[in-house]
């Protein structure tokens, strides 16, 4: 106000009023002055100036003119920061006036993610990078209206050559595992096999073995048997045995020759040998007779 330039000072050239507002949004500057009569409307262009309204972005210098209405708009500024440079001890005119200033419209919209955001005057537009979805939004007062969606975007992360070489490398030994696993679980089982088919094959063998045996045993038994056939003597020969002796074929009623007479004496002399002169087979004869007929 004029009476704070007047006492204070503030607001002159080198000190001027500096108003700010967040980005995207103006600054709107009204006057008050009460130099003038409430119901008069001077036509005058500036009857008295009262300071300057700066933007420096822009390069605009707007002049403050008092003395035509009580109250009237001075300026809307395009940016979001203006300067004030009021004027003292003016002669012309030792008027009192106020200064209003009022922010208006949105800040600045932060776009989402992924997205783009396009504003005119009060309404914006967002929209996706990466499809056609789009939301509208307006300005009402200070504040936005509107739902913003959200612009998701499917990252694919590049894998890089490194790990690419690494995973191929690991690869490459669990399948060299593998193989040489697999080559040793074949050589096992290959060697329990054979183990399994050579002791079934000997186990075979000796069962094969163990019957030609014994049936070589039951047939030596059975000759043994035919061969030799001890045959009971009378009580009057001291109990002795005879072997037996193959029956004559002489007819009855007929008489031996000498050579047959012969042959009969010599049997029965045999078996009148005493039993300790008597020629027997014995256990190790046996065996040893078992013992050959196996080496044949």
């Amino acid at each position: 106000s004029s009476y704070i330039v007047h006492t204070k000072g503030c607001g002159l050239q080198r000190n001027p009023w500096i108003i700010s507002a967040n980005p995207g949004q103006t600054i709107q500057l009204n006057l008050i002055d009460f130099s003038t009569n409430p119901q008069s409307s001077n036509l005058v262009s500036c009857r008295s100036v009262y300071g300057f309204i700066i933007e420096k972005s822009l390069g605009i210098n707007q002049t403050i003119c008092g003395g035509r209405h009580r109250e009237m708009a001075l300026y809307t500024s395009k940016t979001n920061s203006i300067q004030i440079h009021l004027v003292k001890n003016n002669k012309e005119n030792n008027g009192e006036f106020l200064i209003k200033y009022k922010v208006m419209g949105c800040s600045e919209l932060t776009p989402p993610k992924h997205a783009w955001y396009k504003r005119e005057g009060d309404e914006a537009v967002i929209g996706c990078q990466d499809n056609d979805k789009k939301w509208k939004v307006k300005c009402i007062g200070n504040v936005w209206i509107g739902e913003i969606g959200n612009c998701t975007k499917t990252v694919i992360e590049k894998v890089p050559m490194t790990t690419k070489k690494q995973n191929l490398a690991f690869t490459s030994v669990v399948i060299m595992a593998s193989i040489i696993g697999g080559a040793v679980v074949l050589s096992v089982i290959a060697i329990v096999v054979g183990v399994v088919y050579v002791k079934k094959y000997r186990m075979h063998q000796e069962t094969k073995r163990a019957t030609l045996v014994h049936k070589t045993y039951s047939t030596l038994d059975r000759n043994i048997q035919a061969y030799y056939r001890p045959v009971t003597m009378d009580q009057s020969v001291d109990n002795r045995t005879l072997w037996d002796i193959p029956p004559s074929s002489q007819p009855e009623g007929q008489t031996m020759s000498s050579a047959d007479q012969c042959t009969c004496a010599t049997l029965q002399m045999r078996n009148n040998i005493d039993n300790d002169k008597r020629t027997e087979i014995t256990s190790l004869e046996r065996q040893s007779l078992y013992s050959s007929i196996k080496s044949n």
